[in-house]
């Protein structure tokens, strides 16, 4: 029994041992004597229960069997329960015997209150030895546990191994049966997340709760609400137990202790711990377990903490990974430098275009990627953005490791975080394409004159093929003229450039080759060197360019190395227009001198392509993580005078006999993460303020990134449009139908290329507020290892360039008219 001492009585005579029954628990009122007169009886009420006894007092004479007898019968069930040998009949023989078989007392009976005052002391003496003993063996098997736990404790790095050799080491320690841990889920309902032992089945078989119902007022229920520690020292006799009575019985257990997982103010669940001995979870036992769970929660806690810790490092990782994706998928060049004008960050774009490594870039000076002719200009607008905030716009060039210049347009801004400056960032579009655009189109203008000048159409041929190869930069070029006697195409001008490549050109018959396409269709065609070849043409040529003029006939322009754009299609098909134009004009002899005139007087026509304007969008929308574990950062200082940034972590060293016996603590360098989360943190400001635009879409088509930049082009705020599918803008009509196509496309493009970096197509927006706008789609793949994470889309506004290009198409318009008109008035 738990707290009193029950006896077990066996003595043939009834009167002889009711008398001792009576006797010890008149004297001792921890006493409950069990009688039994015949050993059979007395055997079989042991063997049934061995832990019901504390104490076997046994008569020597007995039929059948005697004491000493008996005494071997009962150490074959319980090798140490006490044995006092009560009987009428000694001897220095018998007590001989009895001491030699194991008895744990001899004493003889006699008359008087005296012998069985005497029997009461002998017996409280022999179970409170034993159970001194038992308590001494307990604490020893549970310190070995413990032992055994901690030094597995030591090996686990993660939450889901610790819980697993925690369960593993107490279900092998008998007399523990089950060992489980579980955690409550959203419901209220205990999770099992770990269990071991020969009974875990039972776990399948029962529910237990966290809350206050029936299934949550056992000692795992009580326990988690309470968080201390909850035993049943026997289950037999806990009424909370009636909901799992049936399964308990079948499976044996006897006892439970409900053990709370904690560190601090972190909870980590519950360990139950199942024992086969009734009145198990002593005082002392419960003492040194709950100890355990102790170390256990924060073990569990330091292993959660580190993986917090790598999950950090891992996120930091991945996101400076998108990041340098993002910032290197920028096609125009990007760079930052502190307030001394030290290169701080760059990206693929910069590098190609100066044409040094990172190493060498890394050690010099923003000025040195300029001409130094500019540089008093570029300090003025450097201080305008550092010293005011401003955001400045000017043309200069770089200077690359070769030496050469190339005109870049710079957008510089200030790169900060809202409480540090760091210096500037800054994007660098080249624009010597469209300097050379220009410098065609003012040429080409010029060029219009010399088609004034001349009075036949011959001079108009010549004239037309000098202009296509001196200020279109197209060495092998052929006008043809309609002969409407033979109904053929004549070679009327002829560069040297195409007679060296081609030899003689020839005469075309209507509806033969691609000329007489272009003269019929009022089009320009264009034809690679796969048509070409189709075709039959045995031409040296990767490809070529038929544009009509009017009626009269055909600019032919071939390439034996490249291909044409738009911009060579258009500026082809201008200098056709203003050709034909002349040669309508020349057509009118009598009215040459007027037109001449008119020409002079009104000028020639004109027009201009901007530059390629892109809106970037930065893809990190991070929440600084908060503090993970209990650690401090500081500043150390060595001895040497140097400083570094560490974190230290610090806990209590375990108590002995409850003294407090100190601290330990661990101290972790981490400059290298600091300076990996201010590189991250400059980083992100500079895609974030860098000024373009871009969207981030996933692997589904969900809009996960961007700026406000990006999202105002399309009328929204990122905040809207984050977590949102594209398709969204599509069913809101502000992107068309079509554009979700295009982007599969490129996506499909850029899968099956290898070593592609991007594809684009053309798109129109027309936000819920705002003009409609043109845009062309630069799409890259997210930098994410093999597998298909999403795309980066930057978003290049390309409506101006647009509109430049119908104003020349409206200029060569007004340039025909002029040049058609019979009088001054007309012209004005």
């Amino acid at each position: 029994m738990n707290g009193g001492m029950s006896v077990l009585v066996v003595d043939d005579d009834p009167a002889a041992a009711d008398l001792a029954a009576t006797q010890l628990e008149r004297l001792r009122d921890a006493i409950d004597v069990t009688v039994e007169t015949g050993v059979d009886d007395a055997l079989a009420r042991f063997e049934a229960d061995p832990a019901a006894f504390d104490c076997i007092v046994s008569d020597y004479n007995m039929p059948r069997m005697d004491g000493l007898e008996l005494l071997t019968t009962v150490r074959e069930i319980s090798a140490d329960v006490p044995f006092v040998l009560f009987t009428g009949k000694g001897s220095e023989e018998i007590a001989s015997e009895a001491v030699s078989a194991g008895v744990t007392d001899y004493l003889q009976k006699g008359t008087g209150t005296e012998r069985y005052e005497l029997l009461a002391n002998r017996v409280v003496n022999a179970v409170e030895a034993h159970r001194a003993e038992e308590r001494a063996d307990e604490l020893a098997r549970i310190n070995e546990v413990i032992s055994e736990v901690q030094r597995e404790l030591v090996r686990e790095s993660t939450r889901e191994g610790i819980e697993e050799r925690v369960c593993a080491c107490l279900a092998d320690s008998a007399p523990y049966t089950l060992a489980w841990i579980g955690e409550p889920d959203d419901r209220d309902r205990v999770a099992v997340r770990e269990r071991a032992g020969t009974g875990t089945a039972y776990l399948d078989e029962i529910s237990v709760r966290a809350d206050d119902t029936p299934r949550g007022r056992g000692p795992v229920g009580r326990a988690l609400r309470s968080e201390e520690v909850r035993a049943t020292r026997n289950i037999a006799d806990d009424e909370a137990f009636e909901p799992w009575s049936e399964v308990v019985e079948r499976y044996g257990h006897a006892a439970v202790i409900a053990l709370p997982l904690a560190y601090d103010d972190a909870d980590y669940g519950v360990l139950a711990l199942y024992s086969s001995r009734r009145y198990a979870f002593g005082e002392e036992e419960r003492t040194a377990l709950a100890e355990l769970a102790g170390t256990i929660g924060q073990a569990i806690h330091a292993a959660e903490t580190r993986a917090a810790l790598e999950r950090r490092e891992r996120d930091l990782r991945e996101e400076r990974a998108v990041a340098e994706g993002i910032f290197d998928a920028i096609p125009d060049a990007i760079y930052a430098f502190d307030r001394d004008g030290r290169m701080l960050r760059w990206n693929d774009a910069f590098a190609a275009t100066v044409g040094y490594d990172d190493e060498a870039i890394a050690g010099m000076n923003a000025l040195e990627f300029v001409p130094e002719a500019d540089h008093d200009r570029i300090v003025e607008r450097i201080e305008a953005v550092v010293e005011r905030g401003e955001t400045v716009t000017m043309e200069s060039a770089f200077v690359t490791a070769e030496g050469e210049t190339i005109p870049h347009e710079f957008n510089g801004t200030l790169l900060a975080d809202g409480e540090s400056t760091y210096g500037v960032i800054g994007s660098g579009r080249d624009i010597a394409e469209r300097k050379r655009r220009e410098e065609t189109v003012a040429t080409l203008h010029e060029s219009t004159r010399e088609f004034v000048r001349q009075d036949d159409e011959a001079g108009v041929a010549t004239a037309t093929v000098e202009a296509a190869v001196e200020v279109l930069g197209f060495p092998v070029t052929a006008v043809r003229f309609h002969d409407p006697e033979t109904d053929t195409l004549e070679p009327i001008a002829v560069s040297a450039g195409a007679n060296r490549v081609l030899g003689e050109r020839s005469t075309y018959d209507r509806g033969e080759g691609r000329p007489w396409r272009a003269l019929e269709s009022g089009e320009p065609v264009l034809a690679d060197g796969s048509a070409l070849a189709h075709d039959g043409n045995d031409l040296p040529l990767e490809s070529a360019l038929y544009v009509p003029l009017g009626d009269h006939g055909t600019l032919s322009i071939g390439s034996p190395d490249d291909g044409f754009d738009d911009v060579d299609v258009r500026l082809a098909a201008v200098l056709a227009a203003n050709a034909a134009a002349a040669l309508d004009r020349v057509g009118h002899e009598s009215r040459l001198e007027r037109y001449k005139r008119m020409l002079d007087a009104a000028g020639d026509g004109i027009y201009a392509l901007d530059a390629d304007g892109r809106l970037i969008r930065d893809l990190l929308s991070r929440d600084s993580p908060g503090e993970v574990g209990d650690s401090f950062e500081a500043t150390v200082h060595t001895a040497g005078g140097d400083t570094f940034p560490c974190e230290f972590r610090i806990a209590l060293l375990s108590r002995v006999d409850d003294e407090f016996q100190g601290t330990v603590g661990v101290i972790r360098d981490v400059t290298e993460r600091t300076e990996r989360e201010r590189e991250l943190e400059r980083y992100e400001t500079m895609v974030e303020t860098a000024p373009v635009g871009m969207f981030v879409l996933d692997a589904e088509g969900t809009i996960v990134g961007g700026n406000d930049r990006a999202a105002s082009i399309v009328g929204h705020t990122m905040t809207d449009l984050s977590g949102e599918p594209f398709h969204t803008l599509v069913e809101a009509g502000i992107v068309p139908e079509g554009a979700i196509e295009k982007h599969t496309q490129a996506v499909r493009e850029l899968l099956s290329a290898d070593g592609q970096a991007s594809a684009s197509y053309e798109l129109t927006v027309s936000p819920p507020e705002g003009d409609r706008r043109t845009l062309r789609g630069h799409v890259s793949l997210l930098p994410r290892g093999d597998a298909f994470e999403g795309t980066i889309v930057v978003a290049e506004d390309i409506t101006d360039r647009k509109r430049h290009e119908r104003s020349i198409e409206t200029l060569h318009t007004a340039t025909r008219a002029m040049i058609d008109a019979t009088d001054r008035d007309a012209i004005a």
